[in-house]
Parts: C-alpha cells; structure tokens; sequence
C-alpha cells in the first residue's frame, strides 16, 4: 500500500488579517498552530490574542482571576436564575446570557456604553492594554459556566484556580477535589486548537459585519451564535454524537453504519470541510476520489485536518483513551475508506462524550474557544477598518 505523508503543496489562502489558513494547516501570526499547541494554555493564548504579544506571568493570572472569581456585583446569581428558566438548549442558553451582559452592560447611547465599560474595565481589574470593550467577553466567560451549575441546581464555584478547573466544577459537575489532569489537558487543547481557525465565511462572516456596522460586542455575537448553531456548521458536532449512540446502541461497525448514511444518500456528519479536503490528493498519481483510499496505508498522520492531528497526537501523548474519544479514532479509521479524512467536529464528539457534555450543550465548546479571536477581530473591525464597509462572502478572515 501507499504511504502518505501530509504535506500540503497548495497556494496558501491568506487573509487580511492575522490568521492564516491552507488546506491542511493552520497558523496564527506566522506561526504553524500544530508545532506550538502543546506550549499553548487557553488563556494565555487569549492575553496573546488581546495584546498582540505574550502575556506576562502577572497578567496572566489576574485575567485567570477575572475569569473565575465571584462577580455577582455584575451578573446575580438571582439573573442566571432568570436565564436558566427561560434558557433551552446550547443555543438558548449562551444567547440568553450574551443578550442579559448586552442589554445591562451595552445598551444605551454610545457615550454611556464607553463610560460603562470603563467603569467594568477598573471593577474588573483589566490591565489598561486591554481594550475596555473586551469587559463584556470577559463577564460571559466568567458567568457561562456558573450558569450551567444553577441550571443544574448546583451552587456555582467561585474558587477554582483557572478558569479551565471552573468550567469542570461549574459546567461538568465535577468534583474540585478530584480533578483529572488528563482530561483538563485535553480540553485546553481542544478549545486552544479550535480557536484560530478564521477562515470559511460561516466562521466569522456575520460577526465580522455585524461589528464593521458599529453594532456592540453582544449583538455581533448574536450573529455569530446564529451562524454557529446551523446543522452544517458547528451543529454537527450534535450529529456525530447521535451517530455514536446509534452505532453503540446497535452494536454494529462505523463501516456499516456510514454505508447506511451514503446509501441513503445523506451527508455523513463529521466529514467533510470547506478548507481541509476529505480526500488526499498530493501524492503521486493521485485522481482525486474517494477509491484513493484503499491503496493508502492508513495512519492519523494523514488526516487533512490539522485540529484533528492536534488532538488526536495530545491523546496518545497523554495516554488518553476514554471510551468515546476511543471510539472516534476507530471511526475515523473505517471512514478513511468510504467517505475520507474526519473534521474536528466527529474528534469532538468523542471528547464531549467522554467529559459528559450532553448533546444540548455541544455549542459551549466552539463559543469558549471562539471568544479569544472574535474579540480580537472587533476591535479591529471597530477601530482600524472603515466602517460599513462591505465585506464579501468570499474574503475571509
């Protein structure tokens, strides 16, 4: 059989901004994601995307203090309980708190949301680098977590360490005391390979405009969440969870279960990606389909999407075999012959599986992990391009 390595020969799409993606790697500010994840923590990786530049220790702790301590001066245990009521799904959930930080912290005219912000900025001990505006990401991220404690009926944790430790104890229900490094790890790494991707229009397009036309952070998330929560978008991830209960509760083999899929002519979710092809296609003789692949000896190396490399190379660096994670690899093996190479959101299944995040919650990840870059994306949106200035489906940043 072939033995192929991935490396990509493809004229590099690059964008106006600071991310750059080809088919089959990622960088961030000229740097490949792939060679340096493993250096990389959620948030320092976020001070990075704020400042443009590393975060000093101090920094770094006080923004991991901002996003964990009790902040019920600005968002009340008695508010979450409002939103738990009328919350829903992933979807609703994280909508109806981007929308109560919006209406309470940005409404108003344009001088009273500046002197607002400012007045978050000192509550919430911001280093004056940081954009005040960035006041609200951070009050979301702190609060998301907690909420889903008090949906659960669980008192929220204000005392964790990071900000990591606060999203187990407060959304996962875990025990404080009983942490597993492991599965902390490779959270962080999912949410740090996840966060710079940038470069298909659902990603960012109505984020990016929504911000361009002078809307606030809150309603250019709106937009994104709307975006995000689409079946082909982020919403797969929910697809390929159903699709390893279907396969495990039938006790059949992911072979069978795809060829039912294709038979029936559906898409199967979890492959497939408008910049990382499913097919290889640079090594010699190639044709470009699908019957490739059965002369290709398989490895996880070759799978085209790096976010699935990452992860995929931090489990067996880690020793990290949950049942599902497990499970995914072992899918994503059978598929290499029928439908290709997997995309990050049947990798995730498999993680969110394993930490106990239910199908309704799937969209908390892709959110937490976005945060970092949006932010950077609106303040540059809002400060050094010309505003309502339109913004085509194909440029892309």
């Amino acid at each position: 059989m072939a033995k192929v390595v991935f490396t990509n020969k493809n004229k590099r799409l690059t964008a106006k901004g600071k991310t750059h993606v080809s088919p089959g790697q990622i960088y961030y500010r000229g740097t490949n994601l792939e060679e340096v994840v493993d250096k990389l923590s959620y948030v320092p990786f976020f001070l990075h995307c704020l400042l443009s530049k590393n975060g000093s220790p101090p920094q770094i702790h006080t923004l991991e203090h901002i996003l964990t301590r009790n902040i019920d001066n600005l968002i009340s245990t008695t508010e979450l309980e409002r939103i738990a009521r009328i919350s829903g799904g992933s979807y609703h959930t994280i909508s109806a708190l981007v929308n109560a930080v919006g209406a309470k912290y940005e409404a108003g005219e344009q001088e009273k949301r500046r002197k607002t912000l400012n007045i978050l900025h000192k509550e919430l001990g911001l280093d004056d680098e940081i954009d005040p505006t960035m006041a609200s990401a951070f009050i979301i991220l702190n609060v998301l977590p907690k909420l889903y404690a008090v949906i659960d009926k669980r008192e929220p944790y204000h005392n964790a360490q990071t900000f990591i430790e606060s999203f187990f104890i407060n959304a996962l229900g875990k025990d404080p005391g009983a942490l597993d490094e492991k599965e902390l790890i490779a959270w962080d790494t999912y949410l740090v390979s996840l966060c710079t991707h940038g470069l298909t229009s659902p990603s960012y397009h109505g984020f990016r405009v929504t911000a361009n036309a002078c809307g606030s952070f809150t309603t250019s998330l709106q937009a994104w969440l709307a975006i995000a929560n689409a079946d082909l978008h982020f919403g797969a991830i929910g697809g390929a969870i159903k699709d390893l209960h279907e396969v495990e509760r039938r006790g059949i083999t992911h072979t069978k279960h795809i060829q039912e899929i294709l038979d029936r002519g559906l898409r199967v979710k979890g492959y497939g990606h408008r910049v990382h092809p499913r097919l290889l296609a640079n090594y010699p003789h190639s044709t470009g389909t699908i019957e490739d692949h059965q002369s290709i000896e398989y490895s996880e190396d070759i799978q085209t999407d790096p976010r699935v490399r990452i992860n995929f190379v931090l489990w067996n660096t880690l020793g990290y075999n949950g049942v599902y994670t497990t499970m995914v690899r072992e899918r994503a093996k059978q598929a290499f012959t029928l439908v290709g190479c997997a995309n990050v959101d049947t990798m995730a299944a498999g993680l969110y599986l394993d930490l106990g995040l239910s199908y309704e919650r799937t969209l908390v990840g892709p959110f937490i992990s976005r945060i970092p870059h949006l932010t950077e994306i609106y303040v540059r949106e809002t400060t050094q391009m010309r505003p309502n200035k339109y913004i085509g489906l194909e440029e892309r940043t």
